[in-house]
């Protein structure tokens, strides 16, 4: 495996594979606790515009909102998978690659859209998640249809793959939990 990680063709491969790993720990260290964060008590005002408003948020209730809109992510990984898989079959791989760009773009934007708004929606944080899970299956189709095309048809180029990917996981999981 390391003589297939250092070499020069792998090398080239290897941020697409990190910044998969920074997307995983992304969506499993910070999205819920944004989210959880961004529920606040309705005031006096809020509650006299919409009496159907939620007056407080529980803990309990804060972690369901929560991950109640994480569903968003997981339609958004299985469309992403089966609309992306057919994309890179159809257009090849260096014009998929723009479409994981924009995806990825359009998640990051609206992940900074979400965290400027400051306000918990049901709509809006399943929005986000959504299309994090979109860019999320996006990369994952990328660097498997290469780790498999590129670096021969072995179990190797996939072992590789999953140690630096898991490299980068713990190292910007590591870096989260200090900020």
């Amino acid at each position: 495996m390391w003589d297939l990680i250092t070499t020069k063709r792998w090398l080239k491969f290897t941020p697409v594979v990190f910044f998969s790993g920074i997307s995983m720990a992304i969506y499993a260290a910070l999205l819920i606790p944004m989210f959880s964060r961004t529920m606040k008590d309705a005031t006096l005002e809020q509650i006299l515009e919409d009496p159907d408003m939620i007056k407080t948020y529980r803990d309990s209730d804060k972690t369901s909102y929560a991950c109640m809109s994480m569903i968003g992510m997981g339609v958004g990984e299985i469309l992403g998978s089966l609309v992306n898989g057919k994309l890179n079959d159809k257009l090849g791989v260096k014009v998929y690659l723009w479409i994981c760009v924009a995806e990825v773009t359009l998640a990051y934007i609206m992940l900074f859209w979400y965290n400027e708004k400051d306000t918990f929606e049901l709509v809006s944080a399943a929005a986000v998640a959504f299309c994090w899970g979109l860019q999320d299956s996006g990369i994952t189709n990328f660097f498997l249809c290469i780790a498999g095309f590129q670096f021969g048809g072995s179990t190797l180029p996939f072992s590789a793959l999953r140690f630096v990917q898991a490299l980068a996981i713990g190292s910007f999981a590591l870096i989260e939990s200090q900020v």
